[in-house]
């Protein structure tokens, strides 16, 4: 048993001594870690693809550039080199300010004389009008043209830009227009190409608001003039 408890002692008294000291391993660590550092611009790191805040915050700021258009040749060129060859823009906002007439094939219980889409059989007839839900502008050179030609918005604000997805940016904006009455609150959802131009966007707002601003005639339900005071 003596012996047996002294041959113990003797290999923990060993195993000790061979085992490295602290500073063997600080030493070793460092050694192995400054040989084997690589840094990016030596090897191929991988790359997040999706649009981070910085390129959401540098998008908008260009695209204001663009709709405020203070300077209409930096607006133009800032436009050319923004938008996308195939750029397209939805809004129904937009639209219903517009005059877009409502038809049956956005709203099947609607009979609207001036769409020409009476009855369940005049698909033909139908598709040759404007509807809700179809572009606002269909291409670059009409968006920049419509844009460039009117007077832009003022006091533009940025509420909310962010990121949505990898290939999205979301903007939440207030701005005044016309007559500045009221202040003007929407929502652009764009998307976005690999070279960060934009493909299209999806564009909603408070159109009583715009169109009080820009001399529409609005009345509540009861008949009272908006905005009501």
């Amino acid at each position: 048993m003596k012996y047996l408890v002294a041959a113990a002692s003797l290999a923990l008294a060993s195993a000790v001594s061979a085992a490295p000291s602290w500073a063997d391993w600080v030493s070793s660590s460092s050694s192995s870690s400054s040989s084997d550092t690589v840094t990016c611009p030596d090897v191929v790191c991988p790359t997040d693809s999706c649009l981070q805040q910085s390129d959401a915050e540098d998008i908008v700021s260009k695209f204001i550039t663009i709709i405020q258009h203070k300077d209409i040749d930096v607006a133009n060129a800032t436009a050319q080199a923004l938008l996308a060859d195939s750029f397209f823009e939805k809004s129904d906002s937009i639209d219903i300010l517009a005059g877009i007439p409502v038809c049956c094939t956005t709203h099947p219980m609607i009979e609207n004389p001036a769409c020409n889409c009476m009855g369940e059989n005049n698909l033909t007839d139908r598709e040759k009008f404007f509807q809700l839900g179809t572009d606002s502008f269909s291409s670059k050179a009409a968006y920049i043209a419509g844009v460039l030609s009117e007077d832009g918005p003022t006091n533009v604000t940025t509420i909310q830009v962010m990121p949505a997805g990898c290939n999205n940016v979301l903007w939440y904006w207030m701005m005044y227009v016309g007559l500045n009455q009221l202040p003007v609150r929407g929502m652009n959802l764009m998307q976005v190409n690999d070279d960060k131009q934009l493909l299209g966007q999806f564009l909603e707002f408070s159109s009583v608001a715009w169109g009080i601003d820009t001399g529409y005639s609005c009345s509540a339900p009861g008949g009272q003039p908006l905005p009501l005071v």
